[in-house]
This record gives structure tokens, sequence and C-alpha cells, in this order.
């Protein structure tokens, strides 16, 4: 069981990404259809937008087809990524990126990469400076994350994110337990 303190070590549990990843989502995606854990000035371009006002956590909540996720960071983050589980096994959510702590020993992770259509995940090779979720920050204000953040890719266009994604990430791909580590998981983009 995960230590239930490491969920909690952000300087703040709203963080919000900042223009030029979330550019890269929609470049990955060609656009965004849900951002169910925005920001209060729904700064990112999305056909819906749910604040934490509006609670995108609630069952009668449907995401979008396309769907981009930065949840709340601390303790309840794992019911994000249950969400987003039951929405992708109902069919709503069709294609996704979510933004999350590069936190491999947590249940949350494992839970994430055993979701339905997960296929790989970009680790920034530096930190992000999330903008300021703080109402006491001036706006704009970014605090320099205070972990290493990653981006999990959902969908059947793994080539695409690992295209958009690797200039400024690394690209990481769990292997279970049998699999066969020889095979190309990337759909054909990793050379000999």
């Amino acid at each position: 069981m995960a230590n239930k303190s490491f969920y909690g070590q952000s300087k703040n549990a709203e963080q919000y990404t900042p223009r030029e990843w979330w550019e890269r989502v929609i470049a990955v995606l060609g656009s965004i259809d849900c951002d169910p854990a925005s920001d209060p000035n729904m700064s990112i371009p999305a056909k819906m937008h749910f604040t934490k006002f509006d609670d995108g956590l609630s069952a009668n909540r449907v995401w979008g087809e396309k769907t981009y996720l930065n949840p709340v960071f601390g303790i309840g983050v794992i019911d994000w990524f249950r969400k987003l589980e039951l929405e992708i096994r109902k069919g709503n959510v069709k294609e996704t990126i979510v933004l999350w702590k590069a936190a491999l020993e947590t249940e949350a992770t494992q839970l994430i990469i055993g979701i339905p259509l997960y296929q790989c995940s970009a680790v920034p090779n530096s930190r992000i400076s999330f903008r300021s979720g703080d109402p006491k920050k001036k706006q704009g204000g970014g605090d320099s994350s205070t972990f290493t953040p990653i981006f999990h890719y959902f969908g059947k266009d793994p080539v695409k994110f690992i295209e958009i994604f690797s200039p400024y990430c690394t690209i990481w791909k769990p292997m279970r337990s049998g699999e066969n580590p020889s095979l190309d998981c990337f759909g054909g983009v990793l050379n000999d």
C-alpha cells in the first residue's frame, strides 16, 4: 500500500498546465472535447470544462471522446483515474492524455497503466513550471514542480504521441511479466 503522505507532497493541489504543454496535447488529440479538472479561467481550449465548482467526478458528468486530464493533486487523485477508467469502459472517452506525477510505486500509477487504451507515457526532460492554482499568487505566476511529471497516453495513435512528445520527453512503457522485451512496443517507431 502506498504511503498516503506521498499524495500531498505538491506545494499546491491545483497546478495548471502551461500553454506549451497543452498545445502539445492538442497536437496529438487534434482537439480537446473535455477538460474535466479545468482551472477556474478555463484556459485550455476545450469544448467542455468542469471546474472544481462543476465537479467533473460527478456520476452525471460525461466526459468527451478526446479528454485532457490534469487532476487536482492530492489524496483524492485516484478517484480521477477511476472515473477515467469508467468513462473509457463506457465508450465515452476514446483518446486521452493524463498529466500526473511519475510516482511509479503508487496504487494510482498501477491503476493508470492498467486502464484499457493505455499505450505509453512521456517524462519531460525538465521540471514543468506549472501555472499556480494558489489564489494568493499573482495570475500567471508559475511554480516549478516539486515532483517529476509524466504524461500518459491512451488511444489508438501512440506513434503520433511519441512524435509530438519525444523531442521534449523520454518515452516510457512498462513491461509486464511474461511480455517479450524484444518486441517493438511502439508500433514501428523504434529502430534496431
